[in-house]
């Protein structure tokens, strides 16, 4: 009996052993674990409970310096050209023989922009010409027989202003003439020609049109608030996106003195020189128009 009590102790004593070495084993692991994670985060913590010596290599210091510091406001608008002129057909439905240019090419004032038909103008002068030269014929006979008595001065009087009719419609037919004889009325480009060879063109007919761009203005609306400083010479950077990212310079051609009551802005008006001709009428452009200026400001 003595000798199975004796078993049974040695059993519950081996297992209570087992029991601590297991539990012995699991705190080392866990403290190891613990130490190799410690070290991790003092290595790599730069975030929250970062110790101040971790983070003081991300802040900057700049020293603060005073400047001038300016508010502007974007103004913008399409190029247009420094003139645009229509060119009328001129005639009273002649047909359009040859045109003499295209679209594109540089004109010079008073150069031919195309031939129209002028038969029957022509014809029409003709008959005018020969009436004049047989009615001269006959107020020089009839003003000598006048002169001896043989004829009333009523037929004198009669024939002078048949002549004077005569006159003015050849007066007439030159002018028409003029007006058919389609040629430019400014120096510039040609960047229209609605009409083709062939074609009746009336007097109300438009058959060509003639730009200027020289020069290019661009229109911009300011504000009531903003208008006062601005005045005529003021000299502004204009930006063309189209054109590239460098401004080209512009001045401030005219200031209204009055309001535009339907946008209750004032249209001021820029121009730009386009000597080469790089730039194009049409294209967007703006300005940045400053509109708060302050000195030395920190």
């Amino acid at each position: 009996m003595k000798n199975v009590e004796k078993t049974k102790e040695n059993k519950q004593s081996a297992g209570f052993g087992r029991r601590v070495a297991a539990a012995a084993l699991s705190c080392a692991m866990l403290f190891g674990l613990a130490g190799c994670g410690g070290d991790n985060a003092a290595a790599g913590q730069t975030g929250e409970g970062a110790s101040p010596e971790a983070t003081a290599a991300a802040v900057r210091v700049a020293r603060v310096e005073r400047q001038d510091l300016a508010r502007t406001i974007t103004l913008g608008g399409l190029l247009a050209p420094q003139d645009e002129v229509t060119i009328l057909g001129g005639g009273s439905g002649s047909k359009i023989l040859k045109i003499n240019v295209a679209v594109g090419d540089k004109v010079r004032k008073g150069q031919s922009l195309m031939t129209q038909d002028m038969k029957d103008i022509q014809i029409q002068e003709n008959n005018l010409l020969l009436s004049k030269s047989q009615l001269e014929d006959s107020y020089e006979k009839n003003k000598a027989l006048y002169e001896v008595g043989a004829v009333a001065e009523s037929q004198i009087t009669s024939l002078e202003n048949q002549l004077e009719q005569l006159d003015l419609q050849l007066e007439t037919i030159e002018l028409t003439k003029e007006k058919m004889a389609v040629t430019a009325t400014i120096d510039g480009i040609v960047s229209a020609l609605p009409v083709v060879e062939g074609q009746m063109a009336a007097a109300s007919t438009v058959v060509a049109s003639i730009v200027n761009i020289d020069q290019l203005l661009l229109d911009v609306s300011v504000g009531e608030s903003y208008i006062m400083g601005i005045e005529k010479g003021d000299e502004l950077e204009v930006f063309i996106p189209a054109y590239g990212e460098q401004p080209v310079a512009g001045r401030v051609k005219s200031v209204p003195p009055t309001i535009n009551p339907q946008t209750r802005a004032y249209t001021v008006t820029i121009e730009i020189d386009n000597p080469e001709h790089n730039i194009k009428g049409g294209m967007y452009a703006e300005i940045k128009l400053t509109v708060e200026k302050k000195e030395n400001t920190l």
